[in-house]
């Protein structure tokens, strides 16, 4: 017997034989051919045949057909030596080492070959054919005849319509050339070892397959072919693929290995020599990667990202055959500490505030899980100088801070604090470094000075300095002919007083009116978002009369806050009405504070600037990380804005933008245009607007100064003065309003084109100057501040002189 050798080959040639009707007998023994075990292997070496004579007798699961005028139901035992058509046992004469096979001739076509019965107990999905092809007969020289090998799944006999032809089992001669007649088919020039592994296959359990050669018509006399030493061998798949573990928790970590892989192969010995992998393209396949049987991470998975994953496993056997099994890889939550944002999340910040203020900063702080964070005070020196709120993040002094005598514990005016946040399990800290900074304090000495508007003079010490906490002397408002007198500027209505106690720089104004005017006075109130107004909201009172009482509502889940003009009562009765009054009362949902911005309270608007922050709110944007910056610069466009939104101007969006500088993609350009278009903001010669240029004391005068002169053109069609009207605020400023600069000791800084505006202002009282050192200033050279930009828009909103200069605007 000659060895036989597995060859698997990847690639198969197949052609689908339709066989021709068959004339003739079919000779076979019972049955088929059982296949038990999955990878058991079947063989058959022929030598039960009989070895002389003929005979019809064959193997079990064996059939031989013969077709054409000399087909019969018995082959022939031969040695080569017969060129007679017919089915053979071939085998040395007298010799019991047999082959089966055939020789075709135009009187006899044979044909060959077995069924098999798959019972294994699983599906077959590959077959591996192995046979030793013998040429015991050269018919004619010089060509090849041949065996074809066929398989069908689906045939009942050798006669069976479906076949498929697989060329790598087709045995051709080894031998073309030489003399005619009988060969030795078992010397090893006579012969062929073939095998090969057919794939593709899903033969079920319990269903029969079969497999013939069938005898090529060759040129000539056909050569003696037979086959010898067979063997079939079935295969199936893996039928399961297992996975230790199936999650793995979020933030583990590259190649975090998740199980370990293991697989069930029916075929003998198979199971532990499958090898895994993950296909491409499929699932979440890219996200994995294997190490050897276990099956990794390739990166870190985030729960709050994603909580599950798909991977497609493969196993393969030895044969190529292989199965695809679809695992769901969870990824477990694992708590995340949170992380403190403020200050640019840095381990460490420095933070400086004025002093004589509590308010330090308000923490963030984010977390990956979505937690309830809160706040609390670690540790640091001067920890017990500070107070934090858990839920806000609002940290605070304890008390006010005072830069000449520093409490901290290197006494050098900076604090030092450290904060945590938690998730209730886990913590982040920050610590903070606060510098205290200096704040002017008040003066020794303050100065008083008292003027006159139209219609009268003051008599008595106009100017007067007083040490702090000391007394003034007395000063009288009288009126000339024809006037009377109504009030000082500051709301005080009796024509002579004395100022006491005095803490604080004291400029007014005595203010008259003609004898034959009645002065009424219009007092609205409104409320803002979360509560309504309770009486009267719409009132007409004399000048000096008393109101009717109204009261501020909140809605339930809110609370009141303040009136918009500071008054801090949510019933309100206005007495001495010396002007129009238009007021919002605010309120807040319970538990939120009233601050709008974190660096400037909202009483600090009424303490140090006299405005309320609501009034502020309408004319004026914060910054975007939450403060308002009241000690910044303000540019030219943010006050162009303020203006416009302020005085209810229209915003205008030409096709042809108006400055160089400005584009229709700048983000004030509609602002900018808005107050260009009535010429309350002029450019430079080059038409430059210099957008981001901070703009000065004296230009802002300029630019209220044009409104205002607008307003009253419009209603009064003239500049009234104290001593006749005017056709504009230039005529007006050269008969009357040179004189009103004259007081202020740095007038001559004020620019020749600005100075007839600065004047109007100061004549409207829309602004005052400072004192200094006993001297009252202008300053018009300094940057005007975003406050105090801020609060001369306020101011502008009110009456002045009866021209009410901001329209009805929506927030």
């Amino acid at each position: 017997m000659v060895g036989m050798r597995r060859v698997i080959l990847a690639v198969m040639a197949t052609a689908l034989v339709v066989c021709l009707a068959w004339m003739g007998g079919e000779a076979h023994a019972a049955g088929s051919v059982s296949l038990d075990t999955p990878g058991g292997t079947y063989t058959q070496d022929f030598n039960s045949l009989a070895p002389s004579g003929t005979s019809s007798t064959v193997p079990t699961g064996w059939h031989f057909l013969e077709t054409g005028t000399n087909g019969n139901l018995t082959f022939a035992a031969g040695n080569g030596s017969s060129n007679a058509g017919d089915t053979y046992s071939y085998g040395g004469s007298g010799s019991a080492e047999r082959a089966f096979g055939s020789l075709r001739s135009n009187a006899l076509i044979p044909c060959f070959g077995a069924q098999f019965t798959n019972n294994t107990g699983y599906p077959i999905h590959a077959l591996k054919i192995s046979y030793v092809g013998e040429q015991w007969r050269l018919g004619t020289a010089g060509r090849a005849d041949r065996l074809d090998f066929q398989l069908s799944t689906n045939a009942t006999d050798l006669r069976g319509v479906s076949w498929t032809d697989y060329d790598l089992l087709d045995f051709s001669s080894p031998v073309t050339s030489g003399t005619v007649g009988a060969l030795d088919g078992n010397d090893a020039a006579n012969r062929a070892v073939l095998s090969h592994t057919i794939t593709g296959l899903n033969i079920p359990n319990g269903s029969t397959f079969w497999v013939r050669w069938f005898d090529f018509d060759a040129s000539g006399a056909d050569d003696g072919l037979a086959v010898d030493d067979f063997s079939l061998t079935p295969y199936t798949a893996p039928t399961a693929i297992s996975l230790s573990g199936t999650s793995l928790p979020e933030n583990a970590g590259a190649n975090f290995p998740i199980g370990t892989l293991s697989g069930t192969d029916p075929d003998p010995g198979q199971s532990a020599t499958l090898t895994f992998s993950l296909p491409a393209g499929q699932a979440d396949n890219d996200l994995f990667v294997l190490a050897g049987t276990t099956l990794q991470a390739r990166h870190s998975f985030d729960y709050e990202v994603r909580s599950s994953y798909t991977v497609v496993v493969r196993a393969t056997d030895v044969t190529d055959l292989s199965r695809d099994e679809t695992f769901l890889i969870s990824v477990t939550d694992v708590n995340e500490a949170p992380a403190i944002t403020s200050h640019g999340g840095a381990a460490t910040a420095a933070i400086s505030v004025p002093e004589n203020t509590t308010a330090v900063t308000t923490l963030t702080a984010s977390d990956p899980d979505g937690d309830t964070l809160t706040y609390s005070i670690l540790g640091g020196a001067d920890q017990a100088h500070f107070v934090l709120d858990a839920a806000s993040g609002r940290l605070s002094f304890v008390s006010a801070p005072d830069f000449e005598q520093p409490a901290d514990a290197d006494a050098d005016n900076v604090y030092e604090v450290t904060v945590q946040v938690s998730d209730g399990l886990l913590t982040a800290t920050q610590s903070l470094l606060i510098t205290v900074s200096d704040v002017a304090e008040p003066p020794a000495a303050h100065t008083l000075v008292y003027t006159a508007g139209r219609g009268g003079s003051v008599e008595g010490e106009a100017k007067q300095v007083v040490k702090r906490g000391g007394e003034g002397t007395a000063v009288s408002a009288v009126p000339q002919s024809g006037y009377h007198f109504v009030r000082w500027s500051d709301g005080l209505r009796t024509a002579t007083r004395v100022d006491s106690d005095v803490t604080s720089d004291i400029w007014v104004k005595a203010l008259f009116e003609h004898d034959a005017t009645v002065v009424t006075h219009a007092l609205s109130y409104s409320a803002g978002v979360g509560g309504s107004i309770r009486g009267e909201a719409s009132q007409i009172v004399e000048d000096g009369g008393t109101g009717a009482e109204v009261e501020a509502v909140p809605d339930s889940g809110y609370r009141f806050l303040v009136w918009s003009d500071g008054v801090q009562s949510a019933r309100r009765v206005d007495t001495g009405v010396s002007a129009d009054l238009s007021v919002v009362a605010e309120f807040a949902p319970v538990g939120v504070g009233a601050n709008r911005w974190t660096d400037i309270g909202d009483q600090e608007w009424v303490d140090v600037y006299g405005v309320t922050a609501c009034q502020v709110d309408m004319v004026a944007d914060g910054l975007n990380d939450g403060r308002f910056g009241p000690g910044l610069a303000v540019n030219r466009s943010q006050f162009a804005k303020m203006v416009v939104d302020g005085f209810g101007l229209p915003k205008h969006a030409p096709l042809t933008p108006s400055f160089n500088d400005v584009d229709a993609a700048h983000f004030f350009f509609e602002w900018i245009e808005g107050a260009a278009a009535l010429n309350v903001v002029l450019g430079y010669e080059d038409r430059g607007f210099r957008p981001e240029w901070s703009i000065t004391r004296q230009q802002a005068c300029s630019i209220l100064g044009r409104h205002l002169a607008q307003q009253e053109m419009g209603q009064s069609g003239s500049i009234r003065g104290e001593l006749g009207s005017y056709t504009s605020v230039e005529q007006w400023y050269e008969t009357e309003g040179v004189s009103l600069l004259a007081p202020f000791a740095d007038a001559a800084r004020v620019f020749t084109v600005h100075a007839p505006y600065t004047a109007y202002l100061l004549y409207h009282e829309v602004i005052w100057g400072s004192l200094s050192e006993g001297q009252c200033l202008l300053d018009p050279l300094s940057d005007l501040t975003r406050a105090q930009a801020a609060v001369l828009v306020v101011r502008m909103g009110l009456s002045v002189d009866g021209y009410h200069l901001i329209g009805t605007q929506s927030e």
